[in-house]
């Protein structure tokens, strides 16, 4: 049974509305935002982080971890404002639908990176950095070393600069292909091979709530079985990670899956997760119409939630 709707799902909620509100107590009241990865399902996280900013959210977590695609999400969610919002939220449907970004033909960099950087760096849809620096939130983001160790970076203080760790966090091994430097060490996608790192970010920030932005549909993250897509995933990173790397692949999302039904059991934090609906975006999907309609339909499915509590 779907668990968006639990009496804890609405506590965390509600208890975020306290701190929004600087109610009696709101001081003690800890919250982060887990932004998780899922390549091209990101529509979904995006349209959620925007109905969280409708909602008057956007300056009440203490800290903000994003993954992968989860990383540029949480981003432009702390850049503050709308329209960086509504910018970062577009790179899905238009920019990463065209070949200059996901070309299966090119050599390398069959999914470049450099060229989304880049466009958030110096394009129309340049990310605020200042903005971000400015608000008091941590921001970090999370990537897996040459040894396949996950580490949480601290994106405000990374060098060269915050964009390389964003970059680091989406360096999808075989489709990027190259390991990206951060405070001189190499890293590349952060859920290559744990997706879901929940027990690490409880032991390293203490929240008191979590809200999990999950970028997949309840669905799929509890019916997952290893796929054709999953071999070729692995087949890709093969010549950058090495055949045990490479094979986590086909563990990661029963990893997901682990740490999703512990949920229930974990008291050291109450935990809400915002699961968007079932629109059966998966991790290449290229449609501009449906991704865009993915956007707008979480946001309201999020919405309607938050607006419930």
């Amino acid at each position: 049974m779907e668990e968006t709707y639990t009496s804890v799902a609405r506590e965390v909620v509600e208890r975020l509305v306290v701190k929004r509100d600087k109610r009696l107590g709101h001081e003690s009241i800890k919250p982060l935002l887990l932004v998780l990865g899922g390549s091209m399902r990101g529509p979904y996280g995006a349209g959620a982080i925007h109905a969280l900013f409708d909602f008057g959210l956007g300056k009440v977590f203490e800290t903000v971890v994003g993954i992968s695609t989860g990383a540029a999400i949480g981003a432009y969610f702390l850049a503050g404002s709308e329209e960086q919002i509504r910018l970062g939220s577009s790179l899905y449907f238009e920019e990463c639908t065209t070949s200059l970004f996901f070309n299966p033909w090119r050599w390398r960099k069959k999914v470049d990176i450099d060229w989304l950087i880049e466009g958030i760096k110096h394009g129309p849809k340049r990310l605020d950095v200042a903005a971000i620096q400015k608000n008091p939130t941590q921001f970090f983001v999370a990537a897996i070393t040459r040894r396949g160790r996950q580490e949480l970076i601290d994106a405000k203080t990374a060098s060269p600069d915050i964009l390389t760790a964003i970059r680091a966090s989406m360096a999808v091994p075989g489709f990027y292909g190259q390991w990206v430097t951060v405070n001189g060490q190499q890293y590349c996608d952060g859920g290559f091979n744990d997706p879901f790192p929940l027990g690490n970010v409880i032991d390293r920030f203490h929240p008191t709530d979590i809200l999990i932005i999950p970028n997949q549909s309840y669905d799929v993250a509890v019916g997952y079985r290893p796929s054709l897509s999953d071999a070729i995933a692995a087949l890709m990173a093969l010549p950058q990670l090495g055949a045990l790397k490479a094979g986590e692949i086909f563990r990661r999302k029963m990893k997901f899956r682990k740490v999703m039904e512990s949920l229930p059991s974990i008291k050291s934090a109450r935990i809400s997760v915002l699961w968007p609906p079932a629109l059966g975006l998966h991790e290449a999907s290229r449609n501009s119409t449906m991704l865009r309609s993915a956007y707008k339909q979480s946001r309201m499915t999020a919405s309607k939630f938050l607006h419930g509590a």
